[in-house]
Formats: structure tokens, C-alpha cells, sequence
């Protein structure tokens, strides 16, 4: 009995357990009821459906709609798990009723609740517009476009025809809403009602009734006559009758709208003819101003008025009158008989061909001129500023007068130019000589302040070589010697242009030469600032081997200032083919050739065209029947190696001219030469300066000499130039201020000398030399290679 209490006991608590469970496990799932839809096709639907359990507000809840329509969306909601977006927009093939299932599911359960939502689907009715459309168009179709009476205006017509189409296509969209239909009938009435109000059912005279008033007031006033401010008879007759002819258009009942707007435009021309017709006095003078004073006399001049009946001018002096011209064609005045430096106003009145004056005067003052006797002030701050062996540059402050025209410029005591500028640079000078520069002043009236401003300033001094000569000449040395002034510091040796050493002693001796050869040398001598004097050259021949014996012989010939001369002389006739480079292949950037056929007393021109090669032409005059000769043009990138310095200035070019073979470009040969060279202008805007600062220098074999340059033409891309040279060696296109060409008294351009290149080889080639070494270095390993196999 107590077992069987025992299962009753726990049969009764297991069924109490599952009775618990069960009521925690049940739930109460809900959705949101949503009344039945009614939407038009075209019009946009939506709605949310909201589920939720009552009794387990965590419970997951998915809500999935069945049936959906085709087009309609259903989303959940980003911010709401329980709630779900349905949006549709019915087109016209989903017209009538649509019923949509939504249902609810606990997620991990079966329990579930559903609804359904019937939706209603209408149609678009566009009855009444198409109706509309139809009365609208009859009706514009049969108006009248105009300003006549039941006539519209154009803007009117145009605007109804809008609205008509505005409403035509809400009509033909087939994704109209009824909203759109309703509005576009209302808009299109709308139209309807203003277009109806445009009609035009009365001409508007007020215009007219206005300008007849104006005039009937107007001809009231108007006096008879010839006099200022009066009317002729005819013209007031012809204005009132125009009134007339207005009026009875504005009595008309039946006049249109076209005739009351002639009537206005005839009165208003009317109008101004009669205004026109008003006696006035002429218009006054302009433009008066006076064009040219003297010291006695003022010459004035106008323009006269365009008045149809302007007749001539009344001409006051200071008030009084002194004229009346007796041409309408007059416009000037000379006034004389005034005193120097007086004050005087001219007045001047018009008339008219009845005699009527422009009371206003217009009016002029103007002075006689004075005499400037006053010389302007002198210069001030004058001194050398740089300073030459040849040239010193002065500058100085000029006067300020506003007359200042321009300074006079003495060079020890002789005039030598005038300029407006407050710099002159003297040149051609000597070295190491004082000389005093002194300005006088000068005005725009000519006065000249002979009160000179004077400085004074010594060229700097170049050092000097004197008695050089060959000493102790050998087959294979020679020895120089020379007397060196006490201010030369170094003295450069070179030979054929090729510089051999710079030595401080008076004395250099040159080795390893060949017997029976003529050596050219030349010698520079600087001082301490680097300033180099006048080059002194000297051709010397080694003793023959065959002499047995060291010491003596030789020839030498030696020459200042100029290119090395030797004791040999040329041969005769032509020069033959042209100079072969002496140049590096690394050094020159463009090669240029020309040839020409030389015949005696015949001017020659060599002509170069090619890109890069700024030397356009050489020409000179041949003096013998030499045959064809080659004139060879070599641009170069940096200074030619037969030049130890570089020119003064700024560089634009280095090039080597040659003419024939060496020797062969001399005065016995030809004579004038010259050489047309271009630069191009961006070079020279970009180093700011002008064509006039170009200049062609020339190494004469020991110094660069800058040869007269001219400018002879220019275009947008570049200037040409012409040079006179007396020989054919290195050249060098430079520019600056500082540069000045030597006369032609310091030059002879007429004794055409040739700078030799003997004594200058280009380097050859070792690579040749190695490849050999290498090939005999392998045969001689590979034959000793096959001997020690052959022993083994």
C-alpha cells in the first residue's frame, strides 16, 4: 500500500511538471489587422503589416506574404524586426480585386496566424480631359490672330495651344495618375477661361486723345515768325492740319486698331517736324584749343557747328572783338602782335544765316611762348668705373632739368660724340696713358653749359717682351731667350697654337724635336692680375743631323702683335681640296663644306646651309686663277684646341673657317674677305642685350681680335650679321656692351693671313694595339696547351 502511494505521489508531480511546460511553451501570436485597399492604377500603394507575440516579446517572428502581385515588393523593416513594407504601383493590367495572404510564423515553432488584405485596383478616367482636349482644339482652330476687334493676340493664341498640349499628354500616358488626369482638366480649363478673356472687344484710343492734346497745346503757344524761339506760318499751318486728320480718326467709331496707331505715329512725326521747324540760334563751336605758339603770335582752331543754317563765327581777343569771319568754312585764328610770355583768352560766338548769335561763348587761354636762355645744370658724380688697357668706362650723374637733352663728350680735349645716356666707354686707347674725359651740357633749346665736368684715368699698363731670340739651337732643342718689362708675371709659350708651358724665368728651352725643322712660337706675356700684353712671335729651325755636331745654326724670323710667319715660302698656283681638322671628333658638333672654282679678279661666295652651322657665307675677292677650292666650316661645342683662352664676352659660338689648304688663304691670293653669320634672337633676348652688342671675334694665332660686325638684316627668328676678317682660323660669335671692334686703321683688313695647324695630329688608337696583345697572348696558351698533351 505505501508502494502504491509512492507511484501516485510521483506520477502525480511528472503530470504537474508537464502541465508547467506547457503553459510557459504557449503563445499568443498576433498580427495587426489592415483594412481592405481601394488604389488607382498608376498610383503608388503601401502599407506595413506589424506581427508580434503577446506573450513573449523576444519571441523571432517571420512574416512572408502569399499572393503577392507582380511589381509589389515586401521587405522587412531596417529599425523594426516585427515589422514588414509592402509597396506596389498597379499598372492598367492589374485592374479589379487582388486578395494578399500575410503570415506569421515563430521561428522554431509551427504556430502561425495569418490575414487577408483585399485590394481593389481601379482604373484611370480620362473622360472629361479627352473631352476637354476635344472643345479646346475646336475652339482655337477658328480664332483669328490680331488686335482687331474679337480678334486674340498672338501670345494669347500661342499660350492656349501650350495648355492644349500640356493636357494631350497627360492624356497619351498610360502611366497617368487619376491625380494628374484631374489636375491637367483643371489646368487646361484654366488656360480656356484666359485665352476666352483675351478676345479683344475694343480699340484703346487713349493714346491718341493724349498726343492730340499734347499737340492742340503745343500750336496754341506758337508764335509767328523769324526770330529765336518763333515758327514760320507754314510750319504751324502743316502741324494743325495734322492735328486734324488725328482727330477725325479718334471720332471714327468704326476705325480699326491699325488705323488709330498711324494716326498716333503721323501726329508724333508731325510733332517733331514742327519742333524742328523752331527758330534757335546756332550750336556753339567745339574741339577749340590753340595749335601753335610763337613768341608774338597764338594760332587757335576749331570745329564748326553741323546747323544746317550756320553762316559764320564772331572772334573775341581778351573780350574785344577783333572778327567776324565771313565763311562758314573758317576754323582758324592767328593772333599776332603779342608780347613774349603773355596770357591771352580767345572768345568765340556763332551765327546763323538770319543773323541769330549763340549768346554762349566759348573760350581758350593760352601763352606765348618765352625764350629759354638758361643753359641746364652740369653733370655731377663723374668717375671711372672700370678701366682697361685699352678702354675706360665713365659714368657720371646727369643734370636734373627737365630740358636736359643730352651731353657733350671730350676725350682729351677733342669732342668726340654727344649722348643722352650718363655712361661713355672710350676705346682704342694705349696702355698704361692717362686721359681726361669732360662733358658739357646741352638743352632742347640748343643752350650748351661750356662749364666742363672733367675726371681723369690711366689705362692699365700690359707687360712687354722685347729682343727675342733663338739661342743654343740643336738638332733636337731650341733654346729662347727675351727681355720681360719688371710687371710681367708669367710669360705662355705656345707653338702652333698649341701652349707648351707658362714660365716665370726669361728663358725656356724646347726639346725633343726634329732635325731640319722650322718651329713657330709664340709668346704672351701677363702680370700678376692676369692682364696679358702684346704676343711676340718667332719661327726657328733645328740644326741638320747631318752637321756632324751639336750646337749653333738655324734660321728664325720674328714678328709682334701678329700670327706666327715662318722662313718657308708657299708655291704657286692654287691652293687645292681644303684643310683637314685638327680638331677632337668629341669637339665638333657640325661639319659644313662648299666648293667653289676661283678665277682671277673675281669676287667668290661660299654659301652653307646646313642645320646648326650659324656661318652662312665667306666671300672675298680672288686675285689668281686658283682652281676649285673647298672652304670648310667646323661649329664646334667648346673652344677650339688651337686656342688657349676664351674670348671676351658672352660666347654664342665657336667655329673654325678655313679657305683652301694652310697657306693658301693669304694676300697673295685674295683679299676683303668676309663672313655672314646668323644668331637667333631668342639667345639674345634671353642674355639681355642687343643686336648692336654682337660682335665676330678671331684668334689671330696669339689673341682673340674682335672684327668689325654689322648688322645687316633681321626677322622674327633671328638677326644676320656681316663681319670683315683679314684671315681664316678659329672664330668665336660673342656679344657685350663692353666690346669694341678695332678701326679699320688698327686692322688691315686687306692683308688676308692664314693661321697654319702643323704640329697638331689627333691621337690614334690603342684599342688595336690591345686586341693584338690579347690574340697573341691566346695563341701562344693554347699552342703551349696542346705541347703538354702531346708529351703525355
Amino acid at each position: 500500500m505505501q508502494i502504491k502511494l509512492n507511484k501516485l505521489v510521483c506520477i502525480g508531480f511528472v503530470l504537474f511538471l508537464f502541465l508547467i511546460s506547457a503553459g510557459i511553451c504557449a503563445a499568443d501570436l498576433v498580427i495587426t489587422p489592415i483594412e481592405p485597399k481601394t488604389i488607382s492604377e498608376n498610383e503608388r500603394l503601401n502599407f506595413n503589416v506589424t506581427a508580434r507575440d503577446t506573450e513573449n516579446i523576444n519571441a523571432t517572428i517571420r512574416v512572408e506574404a502569399l499572393n503577392l502581385p507582380a511589381g509589389a515588393t515586401f521587405r522587412p523593416s531596417t529599425q523594426n524586426p516585427d515589422r514588414y513594407a509592402f509597396d506596389w504601383t498597379p499598372r492598367n493590367d492589374s485592374l479589379g480585386t487582388r486578395h494578399v495572404t500575410f503570415r506569421a510564423t515563430i521561428s522554431g515553432t509551427n504556430d502561425s496566424v495569418s490575414i487577408i488584405v483585399p485590394i481593389n485596383v481601379i482604373g484611370v478616367d480620362k473622360t472629361n480631359l479627352v473631352q476637354a482636349i476635344a472643345a479646346a482644339n475646336g475652339k482655337i482652330a477658328s480664332v483669328v490672330p490680331g488686335n482687331e476687334i474679337n480678334q486674340y493676340p498672338q501670345s494669347a493664341i500661342d499660350a492656349f495651344r501650350a495648355a492644349i498640349s500640356t493636357a494631350q499628354g497627360v492624356a497619351d500616358n498610360t502611366r497617368a495618375t487619376q491625380t494628374g488626369v484631374n489636375n491637367a482638366r483643371s489646368a487646361l480649363a484654366t488656360a480656356e477661361a484666359a485665352f476666352d478673356a483675351a478676345r479683344i472687344t475694343s480699340i484703346d484710343k487713349s493714346t491718341l486723345t493724349t498726343a492730340i492734346a499734347e499737340a492742340n497745346a503745343k500750336a496754341s503757344t506758337a508764335t509767328p515768325g523769324t526770330g529765336i524761339g518763333q515758327y514760320s506760318q507754314a510750319s504751324i499751318d502743316t502741324f494743325r492740319a495734322a492735328i486734324a486728320a488725328a482727330q477725325t480718326v479718334a471720332n471714327n467709331g468704326n476705325a480699326t486698331n491699325a488705323e488709330v496707331g498711324q494716326a498716333v505715329t503721323s501726329l508724333r512725326t508731325a510733332a517733331a517736324t514742327f519742333d524742328a521747324a523752331r527758330q534757335a540760334a546756332p550750336s556753339s563751336v567745339t574741339n577749340l584749343r590753340e595749335t601753335a605758339t610763337g613768341q608774338s603770335w597764338i594760332r587757335w582752331a576749331w570745329t564748326n557747328p553741323n546747323d544746317a543754317d550756320f553762316n559764320n563765327v564772331m572772334v573775341y581777343l581778351d573780350g574785344v572783338l577783333v572778327t567776324s569771319t565771313s565763311s562758314r568754312n573758317t576754323s582758324a585764328y592767328n593772333a599776332t602782335g603779342l608780347l613774349e610770355g603773355s596770357v591771352h583768352t580767345i572768345g568765340i560766338q556763332t551765327v546763323d544765316t538770319a543773323g541769330n548769335i549763340n549768346p554762349s561763348i566759348v573760350t581758350d587761354q593760352a601763352t606765348t611762348m618765352t625764350i629759354d636762355r638758361a643753359p641746364p645744370a652740369r653733370v655731377t658724380g663723374i668717375k671711372e668705373s672700370n678701366v682697361g688697357a685699352s678702354w675706360i668706362h665713365w659714368t657720371w650723374t646727369n643734370p636734373a632739368d627737365p630740358d636736359f637733352s643730352e651731353a657733350r663728350i671730350y676725350i682729351d680735349g677733342k669732342l668726340v660724340t654727344s649722348t643722352p645716356n650718363n655712361d661713355y666707354n672710350a676705346t682704342g686707347l694705349s696702355n698704361g696713358v692717362e686721359h681726361t674725359i669732360s662733358i658739357e651740357t646741352v638743352d632742347t633749346s640748343g643752350n650748351i653749359n661750356t662749364e666742363q665736368v672733367s675726371d681723369s684715368a690711366t689705362t692699365l699698363k700690359l707687360p712687354v717682351i722685347s729682343n727675342l731670340e733663338g739661342k743654343d739651337i740643336r738638332t733636337s732643342s731650341i733654346t729662347l731667350e727675351w727681355d720681360a718689362s719688371e710687371d710681367t708675371a708669367t710669360v705662355h709659350i705656345s707653338q702652333n697654337g698649341v701652349l707648351l708651358a707658362n714660365v716665370t724665368d726669361s728663358t725656356y728651352t724646347h726639346r725633343d724635336l726634329t732635325s731640319s725643322t722650322t718651329y713657330n712660337y709664340t709668346l704672351v706675356p701677363y702680370n700678376q692680375n692676369g692682364l696679358h700684353g702684346e704676343a711676340v712671335s718667332i719661327s726657328l729651325t733645328t740644326s741638320a743631323a747631318s752637321s756632324g755636331g751639336g750646337g749653333g745654326g738655324g734660321s728664325s724670323r720674328k714678328s709682334s702683335g701678329g700670327s706666327s710667319s715662318t722662313g718657308s715660302s708657299s708655291s704657286g698656283g692654287g691652293g687645292g681640296g681644303g684643310a683637314g681638322s685638327v680638331e677632337d671628333f668629341v669637339n665638333v658638333a657640325a661639319k659644313d663644306v662648299d666648293n667653289e672654282y676661283l678665277r682671277m679678279n673675281q669676287n667668290v661666295t661660299y654659301e652653307f646651309s646646313r642645320e646648326g652651322n650659324p656661318i652662312q657665307e665667306v666671300s672675298f675677292y680672288s686675285l689668281k686663277n686658283s682652281g676649285e677650292i673647298t672652304s670648310t666650316i667646323e661649329v664646334l661645342n667648346n673652344r677650339s684646341k688651337l686656342v688657349s683662352t676664351n674670348p671676351e664676352g658672352l660666347i654664342y659660338k665657336h667655329i673654325n673657317i678655313w679657305v683652301g689648304k694652310a697657306g693658301f688663304a693669304t694676300s697673295e691670293n685674295i683679299r676683303d674677305a668676309r663672313v655672314e653669320f646668323i644668331v637667333n634672337n631668342s639667345w639674345i633676348e634671353e642674355m639681355e642685350i642687343s643686336a648692336g652688342d654682337i660682335k665676330l671675334q678671331r684668334y689671330n694665332g696669339t689673341a682673340w681680335e674682335v672684327l668689325p660686325t654689322t648688322l645687316e638684316n633681321n626677322n622674327t627668328s633671328y638677326s644676320i650679321f656681316e663681319a670683315q676678317t683679314p684671315g681664316f682660323s678659329p672664330f668665336a660669335i660673342t656679344a657685350g656692351k663692353m666690346l669694341a671692334s678695332a678701326n679699320d686703321g688698327d686692322m688691315n683688313l686687306s692683308n688676308v693671313e692664314d693661321i697654319e695647324l702643323e704640329g697638331t695630329k689627333a691621337e690614334k688608337s690603342r684599342i688595336w694595339t690591345y686586341i693584338m696583345a690579347f690574340l697573341l697572348i691566346g695563341i701562344i696558351a693554347v699552342g703551349y696547351e696542346y705541347l703538354k698533351r702531346q708529351k703525355n
